[in-house]
């Protein structure tokens, strides 16, 4: 069955597993499922023993092609070495977490990152960028009301650099690599429950 009431989203979203994706991001859990601990913190009443997921890596782009886009990144140095970019969006995105659940509680420790670059309007040229590098502690717990219902709630603590940057014909003239990372330096910290 598919479990369909999580009341969290988020743009950007954590932490999704490769199974869960296969299944079209229908929430179904196994009872030794560590993963739920992120969508359903209450589906941790149903999980059994202790579950460690020691290390748990994802790596994604928008195609084979992102390669070479990414090496042509490395060589951007002013308006005319942005040709290569015009109307296409490359998109890169990392994610890693180790996460330990026992029945009715859970906590993770993750990271997540991914940048956009997107080049338009050759007259008049504009890249737009975003960067987004988070690191969080998370843990939550549950409470069981009967042999087929439970409570749940997670908090975490995020710490996220990054953000979004518009760089128009007059910053690009003279713009590099170098710059385009040294623009993102923006640090805030929060929490969430």
């Amino acid at each position: 069955s598919c479990l369909f009431a999580n009341a969290s989203f988020e743009h950007y979203d954590h932490n999704k597993s490769v199974c869960l994706a296969g299944m079209g991001f229908c929430f179904g859990f196994r009872d030794d499922d560590s993963s739920s601990f992120f969508h359903y913190p209450a589906y941790t009443c149903f999980t059994e023993g202790v579950n460690w997921t020691i290390f748990n890596m994802n790596l994604g782009s928008n195609g084979y092609s992102i390669y070479d886009d990414i090496g042509d990144f490395k060589k951007i140095d002013g308006i005319n070495s942005l040709k290569p970019y015009y109307g296409k969006e490359v998109y890169i995105g990392v994610g890693a977490n180790t996460t330990l659940t026992f029945p009715c509680f859970g906590v993770s420790y993750w990271l997540n990152g991914a940048i956009t670059l997107l080049a338009t309007n050759p007259p008049f040229p504009r890249l737009e960028v975003s960067y987004i590098n988070d690191q969080a502690f998370q843990m939550g717990g549950a409470f069981k009301l009967s042999d087929n219902t439970s409570v749940g709630a997670t908090i975490r603590r995020i710490t996220r650099l990054g953000g979004d940057q518009v760089f128009d014909a007059d910053l690009l003239t003279n713009i590099n690599t170098d710059k385009i990372l040294d623009s993102f330096n923006n640090t805030g910290r929060a929490w969430a429950a």
